[in-house]
């Protein structure tokens, strides 16, 4: 990194996880704040470079002529001194419910979080795999951080297919796989073996049948995460017999107007002391568990009724051969309703059904507001690397952008 600039940041986009574990450390060493971008498209980091003053940028090309470096060398044994204080990344919120936000992380945050983790889990002594990329903050955590304060080795490739993770699981032997619930259904699917692998999901709530046939397969539980970038980890569960989370140590939550607040040491200076308020719907009990209801933007007003988006998703995955369903409200110029709801389903058909009969069969079990006044019926759900379902990528799917004309 000796030719890194002047400036105060350093962009890293490269895929590999050598590449982006070497890039990391040599701006942490250089007193420097890696940023993170949302994606690697040319879009996203031309955004980047306009909003901050960057000092230098490890891509793929560089990470490959990283691996090229022949120079070897003995290096011994060294320690790196990291101010905790010192704002290590700076990383974006996944957009999945309108623009994403810039979040800072000190590397106090960071260390602190993949400790916990460490702690309060059992893990095997075994290499870490991840099928998400570790420039977002479940990827990050859990695929870097976490081998690093465990020392044990972390996988290079991101393997998303089922072969390839086959493969991969062959060749390193890893014990613990970090994926999100829609590959973990599609693994269902294959006939890889991972009665031995320590499994663990996040980004989104796993589905009770998933979470069910993969226990009665494998006979173990997938750990499920709840958190977001801004907090960082909150709670776990396992989803035998109790559905509520359970927050990590450290983590504290509270209720708000019906809404989970989180205090914890995993929190960016932004919200250090006064906690972070989510927008997920909360039932706290005493004993500090809790069970989420869904977002509160997921309840709208429509021509004055509150409409439950998840209850219209949940009524959706009901229709035969539908797997999973995206409701939207989408604003409309309408004197009597401001927005109407679209939705998105996908599924496995032996026929495609048209809009027309989900409607139909919406009809008979909700009231008429709520029923989509678009269905758009695909094969798989438009979804980043890390397993979100970005509102414009659903949007794009109408040809639309945010106005309904309807």
């Amino acid at each position: 990194m000796d030719s890194l600039g002047g400036g105060p940041n350093v962009l890293i986009s490269c895929a590999s996880r050598y590449g982006f574990a070497v890039a990391l450390l040599s701006a942490l060493a250089s007193c420097k704040t890696a940023i993170l971008p949302p994606n690697s498209t040319g879009h996203a980091l031309q955004a980047v470079r306009k909003q901050c003053s960057i000092a230098g940028e490890c891509d793929e090309a560089w990470a490959e002529d990283l691996l090229e470096d022949t120079s070897g060398g003995q290096h011994g044994d060294w320690c790196m001194g990291l101010d905790p204080d010192h704002t290590a990344v700076r990383l974006f919120t996944s957009g999945s419910t309108g623009i994403p936000k810039v979040v800072h992380k000190s590397t106090a945050n960071l260390i602190d979080e993949a400790r916990t983790l460490l702690n309060s889990q059992p893990w095997p002594r075994l290499p870490i795999v991840g099928s998400v990329p570790p420039q977002h903050m479940y990827g990050l955590t859990f695929s870097v951080f976490l081998p690093w304060v465990a020392g044990v080795p972390w996988v290079d490739e991101t393997p998303r297919f089922a072969q390839d993770l086959r493969d991969t699981l062959a060749v390193t032997g890893a014990g613990t796989l970090i994926s999100v619930p829609a590959h973990y259904r599609t693994l269902l699917e294959d006939d890889i073996d991972f009665t031995d692998v320590r499994c663990v999901s996040a980004a989104a709530v796993l589905p009770r049948d998933t979470a069910l046939a993969w226990r009665a397969r494998y006979g173990s539980e997938i750990l499920e995460v709840y958190g977001c970038t801004e907090t960082g980890i909150v709670a776990h569960r396992g989803r035998q017999g109790n559905l509520l989370w359970r927050p990590f140590p450290g983590v504290e939550v509270s209720e708000v107007g019906g809404l989970l607040k989180v205090t914890s040491p995993f929190i960016g200076d932004a919200c250090v002391g006064s906690g972070f308020e989510t927008a997920d719907r909360v039932v706290l009990h005493a004993d500090q568990s809790f069970e989420l209801l869904g977002r509160a933007d997921s309840i709208i007003k429509i021509a004055g009724k509150r409409v439950s988006l998840t209850a219209v998703e949940k009524t959706l995955c009901a229709f035969p051969g539908v797997t999973e369903a995206a409701a939207l409200a989408v604003p409309t110029p309408g004197r009597v309703r401001d927005h109407v709801i679209w939705a998105v389903v996908a599924g496995r058909w032996q026929r495609i059904p048209g809009a027309d009969e989900i409607k139909a069969y919406l009809r008979s079990r909700m009231d008429g507001i709520e029923v989509p006044r678009r269905i758009c019926v695909v094969d798989k759900m438009p979804r980043t690397a890390h397993g979100k379902m970005p509102r414009s990528a659903l949007l794009e799917l109408f040809g639309s952008t945010e106005q309904a004309g309807v």
